[in-house]
This record gives structure tokens, sequence and C-alpha cells, in this order.
């Protein structure tokens, strides 16, 4: 029987896009069997984080089409006013560069852009592409929307995901809290951004698949809907995970 089909997924992403859906399917029990992701709290955690980072299977790139007053509430460090944002939310680049140049290895010109948060949970930073470009073989650096194509998507975000430390211990003792946290910042204790749509987003996963949800299910509660696109404060930016 396989781990994974594509009409659980269906249910715990109704609005999934169907590309998103055949894709994650299609791979996997080859991905999740090579990873250790086979028990239900370790499903659980993985398929909770990807659909939270991508509003419920719906979106693998990160938007970064802000207003002025967004970006002064989301990153009042580099924006301390919303004055301040203005002149960086007039297109998508110019802002990745701002909020996302000279960090987690983007030294380069246009890296800001080039490896904002992309695939099933958001990978971003230059430094996270190298690491996964180790870890998988695939030439990342030179082509970072590899993480978003069918053939590759499961298997980057599985990759990265496992390398978080401890991360799978987390989910074993279902400590997703942690999990969230080290996905958004790096640190098992850190800040969890959109805490109510990570609760959400495994509250669903549960749902959809009863054998993951340990009995969980049937006291679920409806969930609202997940927004599209990556949300984060200032922590969703940062280092995910340190180099090999």
């Amino acid at each position: 029987m396989p781990l994974l089909t594509r009409e659980h997924l269906r249910r715990a992403a109704p609005d999934g896009h169907p590309d998103i859906l055949d894709a994650i399917a299609a791979h996997a029990d080859a991905v999740f069997t090579k990873a250790q992701l086979t028990t239900p709290p370790r499903l659980c955690g993985f398929l909770g984080v990807a659909l939270e980072e991508t509003g419920g299977l719906r979106s693998l790139v990160e938007s970064l089409k802000y207003s002025a007053e967004r970006a002064h509430e989301v990153f009042p460090s580099i924006f301390p006013t919303a004055a301040a944002a203005a002149p960086f939310v007039v297109n998508e680049p110019t802002f990745a560069e701002k909020i996302y140049g000279h960090r987690m290895g983007n030294a380069q010109p246009g890296d800001g852009w080039r490896f904002r948060g992309q695939g099933l949970i958001q990978i971003t930073g230059r430094d996270n592409f190298a690491l996964l470009q180790q870890l998988t073989g695939l030439p990342l650096l030179a082509h970072p929307e590899l993480v978003v194509q069918p053939e590759h998507m499961l298997e980057c975000a599985v990759a990265l995901f496992v390398r978080y430390p401890n991360i799978l211990s987390y989910c074993d003792e279902g400590h997703y809290h942690a999990v969230w946290a080290l996905v958004g910042s790096g640190r098992a204790t850190g800040r969890i951004i959109n805490l109510p749509a990570h609760e959400a987003a495994l509250a669903a996963v549960m749902a959809a698949i009863p054998a993951l949800g340990i009995g969980a299910a049937a006291s679920t509660p409806p969930t609202p809907a997940m927004p599209v696109g990556r949300i984060g404060g200032e922590d969703a930016a940062a280092p995910k995970v340190g180099a090999a």
C-alpha cells in the first residue's frame, strides 16, 4: 500500500494545484522511504510544514508583493517606517535584494531574488541551495528553479527537511512546535512564524489521512483557509540549515 496517495493530498489540500499533488504522489514512496519519513509522526511533521509553507500546496515560489505598510510591519529592522519601504516595494526583485541581499550567503548581485523562498518548504538563500546541491547532486546554484520542478520538488524539500538538527526526533515525540521553529528560524526554540497557519495545516493533514492522525482526526475542528504564498516575519528568512 502506498505511503501517500494523491487522494490523501487532495483531502488535506482541497485547493492544491493539481500538478503539485501529482508530483508529490508520484515520488512519495521512493523519497520518503529513502529519508526514513515513513512513520505517521514524521509524515505529519513534513506534510504539515509543506502545506503551511505553500498555502495549501498552491504556490511554490515566495510572493514578495508587499505594500509599504506591510513591509514595515513584517521587516521593521530593515524598514523602520513605511516611507522607508516605499522605494523598494515597486517591484519584487528590488524588494528581494533589500531583504535578502548579503544574507544567507547571498553575496552576488541578484542573489536575493534568485534564491528567494522556493519549493515545498520554501528553501531560501544561496547557502541552503549550495547545501542542497551537495545533498542531491543537482546543479541548483546555476538552476535554482529545479527545486520547483515536478521531478525534483519532493526530493529537494525532504533532503533539506531531514537535515535540521534533531527534527526527526521532534517529529517522533510530537513536538511539532519545535519542528516549525526549526524550519522557520533554524532554531528549535526560535520564533514560530504564522503559528495558527501551522496548526491548521497539521490538523488538515491529520483529518485527511486518518492513519497519520493517530486517532486525532475525529476530534479535529474545521480549519481556516491558508493564505497563498509565504507570509513570514524577519525570522522566516534566517538560514535554515547549517553548511555540511
